[in-house]
């Protein structure tokens, strides 16, 4: 993937504009590859006819099995402007807009993300599961600064004596991230689509179908995208409804957990002791502001937790402190 761009600089500043793209192919498809080639009714259809539509009717349909006629594609615009160390300060500002697409991220259910195991619910037709990547991230924008006070040896001001030794050697660092939220797929219990047959039973591998707009409404009394005593509500489960002899119609990876933001600071100070030997003093916070993102929902459509993050999807503030001696 080679991005094409452009950049326009001068002594203390650069500005990089570019695109990227890049076509993957023979990448892992996995599924049921032993279920029925096709959804059939319970009411109408033997657990015998079910079988004759398996590649190998004696054998369990619930085995995962891989191939390499995967493929995705990703395209993005990238935007950056760097201010060079001068006058002690140096800063990189990014921002990425980009798409990903494929019609499986990688192995199984991990990879391909939270409720990934409906991504491939139907293992022969590929095309079904083409949509967003589990990884897509559509918007990232990241600023992270490092900043010398200007006091002390090597500084502007202040280059001995006692407040030379108080005030020199500090150094502040920040590192600010904000981004789209990770997409997150449904899925329903069961085998709706009625492709086991004998010899075992597969399920939890359709998605929904959408009835209604899972944007409006709630959890229950807890309306989306607000908080409540069961959790944070993500989407409406109301809006769906368990497929019938059928795969569901909904996309993948139709949905986004809440946007992640996060700012990391760091203070630095260094003491000479003797000749080459200084002490190191640092300070550090991650998420400073301590900030709460909701984590996953549940995914299964049915379940009490449908569309309900119950967890935190970061890390709480942390702080740390350290010293050591250089030499």
């Amino acid at each position: 993937m080679e991005p094409a761009g452009a950049a326009a600089t001068d002594a203390d500043y650069a500005v990089l504009a570019g695109i990227c793209g890049s076509k993957s192919t023979r990448l892992n498809y996995t599924g049921f590859a032993n279920a029925a080639q096709h959804a059939s009714n319970s009411a109408t259809t033997t657990l015998a006819q079910v079988d004759a539509l398996k590649y190998m009717p004696w054998m369990a349909p619930n085995w995962h099995y891989s191939i390499d006629t995967g493929y995705g594609n990703y395209h993005a615009l990238l935007v950056g402007l760097q201010k060079r160390f001068s006058n002690s300060l140096n800063s990189i500002v990014s921002y990425t807009w980009s798409k990903s697409l494929d019609n499986s991220s990688g192995w199984f259910e991990a990879e391909n993300g939270t409720g990934g195991g409906s991504v491939v619910q139907n293992y022969f037709d590929p095309r079904n599961a083409y949509g967003i990547s589990s990884y897509d991230l559509r918007h990232y924008f990241s600023w992270s600064t490092v900043y010398s006070l200007p006091f002390g040896p090597g500084q502007k001001w202040l280059h001995t004596g006692i407040a030379s030794y108080l005030l020199g050697g500090w150094k502040a660092n920040y590192l600010f991230q904000i981004r789209s939220g990770q997409p997150f797929n449904l899925n329903v219990g069961g085998d709706p689509a009625y492709i086991s047959g004998n010899n075992g039973s597969v399920a939890s591998y359709a998605r929904p179908n959408v009835i209604g707009n899972p944007l409006q409404g709630g959890c229950g009394a807890t309306p989306v995208g607000t908080r409540g005593p069961n959790g944070f509500c993500l989407i409406n489960p109301a809006a769906f409804a368990v497929p019938v002899a059928s795969y569901g119609n909904m996309g993948k990876m139709p949905f986004r957990v809440p946007s992640f933001n996060n700012l990391d600071f760091s203070l630095v100070k260094v003491t000479p002791i003797w000749e080459s030997v200084s002490l190191e003093f640092r300070a550090e916070s991650f998420n400073l502001y301590n900030v709460v993102i909701p984590g996953n929902p549940g995914t299964t459509i049915g379940n009490a937790s449908a569309g309900l993050a119950t967890t935190q999807g970061n890390t709480p503030r942390e702080l740390q402190f350290g010293a050591k001696i250089v030499f």
